[in-house]
């Protein structure tokens, strides 16, 4: 049977906080212990508060997409849910222009602060089981142990977030706690994530680091059959052609011819998670995604011939994300000078303010008969200072495409891509 397996994390922002002599006097003992990282909260989210936590990811997502492929020219993948969600995280700490600006990069609209909320909401909602399905999203908060942290903050994302805080030790041992933290990741998401933070990403003046984690071991509605893949054309974006192992089947799917492209929506068991396809219209760059071409689609139940690679791509190292999120106008957030987190944490020496240095991002995603299998990463590092028609129409992905994979609910985005080269890892 044909599955899909995401493990994947979400963010882990790494907050530097007062530097060395600021004279931040709490204690450890402060702090609210370590509860379990599985999800408490009884909050149920109406269709339209799922729909806004999907527009504004999405807004992002799309804003991103241009971005990265710009700066990719070849296969690429990243988790939207996870950079939103870690940057959420943190907005919910941030005040004044530093959380208008961060709100207009997530897409969130004027008024609309709750979506920051019920985004951890979706998060949690992730672990309901479903038959044929097994997933789980976990956060936790990894925080120096003499940070005066904000209750209210804390308690806020322990509520929404599920997100218990974990004491460390940064100002004696800052890389041992990225070794710590990375190995969390490590293991939360099945070892598809390895070293989500480089080398000198803490330091003795990091003060927080968050981390969600999701995996996800689902399978296909109606899975691929092994003896139907075999060797078909694929044309690359240079014009050359190639040879690639290509699966296929007759399946029951949505289906729509949107704006020139080919869509291909596969459902994995329970219906509420899917996969789309989307073959573009030829010689269309990034700039084909949107935000609405992203979200709710006019796509038809219907029987489709498909044709589609099997692809990987593999991460290597973590992609920072400062730049890009300085280009959608997070500029304060950046500022040692500027920035305002003061929901988050206080200093004894007013100067003295936590501001977010670098961001970091990883994904990996293999599509095959026997599944998909997918992780992300993303690490946020904040420093002081449906009719059935005749004939079936076929779809053959034989050359250049984007890929999709949402929440049906909501229309989130969990993993957005583009295979130039089903070779290529």
């Amino acid at each position: 049977m044909k599955r899909i397996v995401i493990p994947a994390l979400a963010l882990a922002p790494t907050l530097f906080g007062c530097m060395e002599g600021c004279g931040a006097t709490s204690s450890q003992g402060s702090f609210a212990p370590i509860a379990s990282e599985t999800p408490t909260t009884s909050m149920v989210l109406d269709p339209a508060q799922l729909q806004g936590v999907g527009e504004s990811v999405n807004g992002l997502a799309a804003l991103l997409f241009a971005r990265l492929a710009a700066r990719s020219p070849g296969n690429f993948v990243f988790s939207p849910s996870s950079i939103h969600g870690a940057f959420a995280m943190t907005a919910i700490g941030a005040r004044g222009v530093t959380e208008s600006e961060l709100h207009t990069a997530l897409a969130i609209p004027a008024g609309a602060g709750d979506r920051l909320r019920n985004e951890g909401a979706l998060q949690q909602r992730w672990n309901t089981p479903v038959e044929g399905r097994r997933m789980r999203v976990v956060n936790r908060l990894f925080g120096e142990a003499t940070t005066n942290f904000e209750a209210p903050y804390l308690a806020t994302l322990r509520e929404s977030f599920a997100s218990p805080l974990e004491p460390v030790d940064f100002r004696g041992d800052a890389d041992g706690v990225r070794v710590r933290i990375n190995a969390w990741v490590d293991e939360s998401t099945e070892h598809r994530i390895q070293d989500l933070l480089p080398p000198e990403a803490t330091n003795s003046d990091t003060r927080l680091v968050l981390v969600n984690a999701v995996y996800l071991d689902a399978h296909w509605a109606q899975p691929f059959e092994q003896s139907s893949t075999f060797l078909q054309r694929f044309t690359l974006a240079s014009g050359e052609v190639t040879q690639v192992p290509t699966m296929h089947t007759r399946a029951l799917v949505s289906f729509g011819e949107i704006d020139g492209a080919q869509i291909v929506q596969m459902p994995y068991e329970g219906g509420d998670l899917a996969m789309r396809f989307i073959l573009p219209p030829e010689q269309a760059d990034a700039s084909w995604i949107t935000a609405a071409r992203l979200g709710a689609l006019p796509l038809l139940r219907t029987t489709v011939i498909i044709a589609l690679p099997k692809f990987e791509m593999t991460p290597t190292e973590s992609l920072p994300l400062a730049d890009h999120m300085q280009a959608l106008g997070v500029h304060l957030a950046f500022d040692a000078e500027q920035a305002d987190f003061t929901s988050i944490a206080t200093f004894a020496d007013p100067s003295h303010r936590l501001y977010i240095s670098n961001a970091f991002h990883r994904a990996f995603i293999r599509v095959d008969e026997l599944g998909t299998e997918a992780a992300a990463a993303t690490a946020v590092v904040m420093a002081e200072g449906a009719g059935m028609p005749a004939p079936a129409p076929s779809v053959s992905f034989d050359r250049p495409f984007f890929f999709q994979l949402i929440d049906v609910p909501s229309g989130a985005t969990l993993f957005l891509g583009r295979v130039t080269n089903p070779f290529s890892h």
